[in-house]
């Protein structure tokens, strides 16, 4: 898993933000921090933008295998990295995993 604040976008602060969907944020809201065991981003919710983030399991999840979905209303775009793949814990608590520029 690719994770740690030294391979981050600008912005991303040092540590993991605190995931409560009350914690706004100020950085690009397409941009995914990465954490040791958890990824975040910054989402719109409303008026402002706060954190969301999702708890990343040790190794890659089965497609299909039950998940948390991230924290806040706005959680699109949240991913977990592994290699070359990534996984992303879907609204119906499934996680969704794929290689990275697969058609």
């Amino acid at each position: 898993m690719s994770t740690g604040a030294g391979g981050n976008p600008a912005g991303c602060p040092s540590d993991a933000p605190a995931a409560t969907g009350l914690s706004e944020c100020h950085i690009d809201t397409t941009a995914i921090c990465n954490y040791p065991g958890e990824t975040c981003g910054c989402r719109v919710a409303g008026a402002v933008n706060t954190w969301s983030c999702i708890l990343c399991p040790a190794f890659e999840p089965v497609n299909g295998s039950s998940c948390t979905p991230a924290t806040g209303n706005n959680n699109g775009g949240i991913t977990c990295p592994y290699g070359d793949n990534f996984c992303a814990c879907r609204s119906d608590n499934a996680w969704y995993c794929r290689c990275n520029g697969c058609p």
